[in-house]
């Protein structure tokens, strides 16, 4: 068998590389191009996602909200109460606060007693409770403690 010559081999080498270095040079550009705009993105993602909560759900709540976001810490778990016995608001409220967990308290058209007594029973290191609310002004924030005494109020 003839062994090709070394021009022939370096054609097949190049034949091989070029493919390769346009390949290389194409998904360099796309990264960097995905890069600059993950990086626009960014700068504005929070700011969008603000929008479009106001404009779906309005003001007062985006600012129930961010206060509430001001007082618990990424971590800081909570105690979270129904506002209406029908409803699902805490679905869409434990969302707009995640990564914060919750522990289910409860619905307010539940007896005050069993309400309490579950207060009562739940992790005493849970010190604020919600009321998960998407009709204005949004949802509440109570310390654990002013929940009770609003329990206790109503029987």
């Amino acid at each position: 068998m003839k062994r090709p010559s070394r021009i022939a081999a370096v054609a097949g080498f190049l034949g091989l590389l070029a493919p390769a270095v346009f390949v290389a040079s194409e998904v360099r550009d796309s990264l960097a191009a995905s890069h600059r705009r993950l990086q626009r993105f960014s700068r504005r993602g929070t700011d969008l996602y603000g929008r479009a909560l106001a404009r779906h759900r309005g003001a007062e709540y985006v600012a129930r909200l961010q206060g509430i976001t001001r007082v618990l810490a990424p971590q800081e778990p909570y105690l979270i109460l129904e506002s209406t016995p029908d409803d699902f608001d805490s679905y869409f409220v434990r969302f707009d606060l995640a990564p914060r967990p919750a522990v289910w308290l409860g619905r307010l058209g539940e007896s005050p007693e069993d309400l309490l007594g579950r207060l009562a029973s739940l992790e005493p290191g849970i010190h604020w409770v919600i009321v998960a609310s998407l009709r204005p002004p949004g949802p509440e924030l109570l310390s654990r403690e002013q929940a009770a005494e609003d329990l206790r109020s109503t029987r």
